[in-house]
């Protein structure tokens, strides 16, 4: 999108200079005589205007009401309570399960939604990075568990399905920082 914009706008800037705009007596801006050139100046900066609201749609993380919060921290409670029901298999000495890795998953996720919508970012970055580590450990797992005939492919394309999730969802935050760190 902004390889559109930047074109877009020398556009914009070329065509103006190019419609002489001219002074008259008390100093206000007169159009000048090619209609048909200023026409499309107009237009090229209406177009610019609805790219740059394109971009900013992208960028701009969305608003959520306190009623979207409050279910997103809902969400977060639940899958808290998930791994903490799985978690003592775990310190008992017990491998690590096919369900420990999906509720350890889900956590990060929903910790990621939650700060994503109350907008920290750098929140967000920090809960999907983990969440890709356990994804990969999982997708991992599941094709090593499908080779010895133990699981179904399916379970290994919802694997690929969260990892492709996460990383997509990790670079949307990391795209979003870069934008703010350069608007500085």
């Amino acid at each position: 999108m902004r390889q559109l914009l930047i074109p877009a706008l020398i556009l914009v800037v070329v065509a103006g200079a190019a419609v002489g705009f001219q002074e008259n007596s008390q100093g206000q801006l007169k159009r000048p005589a090619n209609e048909g050139l200023a026409r499309a100046v107009d237009d090229l900066q209406k177009k610019l205007q609805s790219l740059r609201a394109d971009v900013d749609y992208l960028l701009v993380p969305e608003k959520y009401n306190q009623e979207e919060t409050g279910y997103l921290e809902t969400l977060v409670r639940s899958r808290e309570a998930i791994y903490k029901k799985i978690l003592p298999d775990r310190k008992a000495g017990m491998k690590p399960t096919y369900d420990e890795a999906l509720a350890r998953y889900h956590l990060h996720a929903a910790r990621a939604h939650l700060a994503w919508a109350k907008g920290d970012v750098g929140r967000c970055q920090k809960e999907w990075e983990p969440a890709i580590l356990v994804a990969k450990t999982q997708l991992e797992v599941m094709r090593v568990s499908y080779e010895a005939g133990r699981v179904g492919l399916n379970r290994v394309r919802e694997a690929q399905a969260q990892l492709a999730d996460a990383q997509l969802n990790l670079s949307k935050i990391k795209r979003k920082i870069a934008w703010k760190q350069n608007r500085r």
